[in-house]
């Protein structure tokens, strides 16, 4: 299958990069961009990384560069000859690149939207003529799908590591969150915890909650029963609020958080349940 990512490739934009990241680890050279996915590859430089939002962690830098494919032609003559499958659009408000063109020779099924913005807000003259995907998704709207973040499986911890803090002194929204330079060490410090906190900040969906579950940390999260249904819904909601409560130390409470992450949160797990 060859897919047509269409983006600016503007910087880190989450969840964008988490479809890219699945996508191209999935169907390598057959999956195309229109602007090169510059700060995902693997070869980009140590100080360019440090710039990018959050440091580059987690996403950034993580895929073989030898996996880019320029395009055998213009994007306009490629959409036109009906050369992809399938065509996404990564971040419908950041770019609209080749609308008119896609609506008019694509099917709606075969037009994937990533609408990945921290709102509710949706923009419905797309949604007629695509399969619409929303992260921060409140209300059911009918062909609205809802889509949240994920980890490249080669970040996840293998297993849970020896505990040596009660619960991470990173607290969401303060300058700690920003002292670790080097993305090992961000990750060694949530793998030595047994809780870490974090809540809704921009929205309710958020990569630190995923960087604390992958390194097999459980996170304490504010507030999480008031998140809609139709929001995170990938994430085992009913067991968080849970631990959050009791806040047991028991290491078979990590290890269930850390498989759940390998089971479910993957990239390219992410990446199957749009193709799908």
């Amino acid at each position: 299958m060859k897919t047509l990512f269409i983006t600016n490739a503007g910087g880190i934009d989450y969840m964008s990069d988490v479809i890219f990241h699945g996508g191209k680890k999935i169907h390598g050279k057959n999956f195309y961009e229109t602007n090169k996915m510059w700060y995902m590859y693997d070869n980009l430089d140590i100080e360019s990384k440090k710039k990018l939002y959050g440091r580059g962690f987690t996403i950034s830098g993580k895929i073989d560069h030898s996996l880019y494919n320029e395009l055998p032609g213009s994007v306009e003559e490629l959409i036109r000859d009906k050369f992809f499958d399938k065509i996404i659009y990564g971040s419908i408000w950041r770019c609209q690149d080749y609308w008119e063109l896609v609506s008019s020779v694509y099917d709606k099924e075969d037009i994937i939207i990533i609408d990945g913005e921290d709102d509710s807000e949706i923009i419905f003259k797309f949604v007629e003529k695509s399969t619409y995907f929303k992260r921060e998704l409140y209300e059911n709207h009918p062909y609205v799908f809802p889509i949240n973040f994920g980890v490249p499986e080669e970040v996840i911890l293998s297993e849970v590591s020896e505990k040596k803090i009660l619960t991470s002194d990173i607290i969401p929204n303060f300058s700690r969150n920003y002292l670790y330079e080097y993305e090992s060490d961000y990750f060694r410090h949530y793998a030595e915890c047994w809780f870490a906190i974090t809540k809704m900040k921009g929205g309710w969906d958020c990569m630190r909650h995923y960087e604390i579950m992958m390194n097999g940390c459980i996170p304490l999260f504010e507030n999480l029963e008031q998140c809609p249904p139709l929001t995170m819904v990938d994430l085992p909601k009913v067991e968080l609020i849970k631990f959050s409560k009791e806040k047991e130390i028991n290491l078979d409470n990590n290890k269930f958080v850390l498989d759940y992450v390998k089971n479910n949160l993957t990239t390219k797990k992410i990446f199957n349940k749009i193709i799908n």
